[in-house]
């Protein structure tokens, strides 16, 4: 699946999804690169995203609309350790895309767990 061109991978809400950050890698803004994940949200949902890596440091961007589009959120230690978490509303109706990276960079990558879930 692409969205302007650019590699994403799909999920939905209460998914899990184990990956490796050396497949898929989008190259981001700031030079960095991530896997980019996309799932639709509705305007008020409260979600949570975490991404769990162990062998480098999990970041996380949260974009509106398309890759590279309106930031919402950024992580990058909010979790256990050096794991990361977005816990937020939504603020609008449509697709967002999640950029799962290495904090320390390109060369520091691995294996790691994606959740993103819906939360009461």
């Amino acid at each position: 699946m692409s969205i302007d061109d650019v590699p994403v991978r799909s999920m939905q809400y209460g998914a899990s999804e184990f990956s490796s950050s050396q497949q898929n890698m989008t190259e981001l803004l700031d030079g960095s690169f991530g896997e980019l994940w996309v799932f639709d949200g509705q305007a008020g949902d409260r979600v949570e995203i975490i991404m769990r890596a162990t062998s480098f440091d999990a970041y996380l961007i949260l974009w509106f609309g398309t890759p590279f589009g309106e930031v919402i959120a950024v992580d990058d230690d909010s979790y256990a350790g050096t794991d990361a978490l977005i816990a937020i509303q939504l603020p609008y109706t449509g697709p967002y895309v999640i950029a799962a990276a290495a904090a320390n960079g390109p060369e520091h990558s691995g294996g790691y767990r994606i959740s993103v879930k819906l939360l009461e």
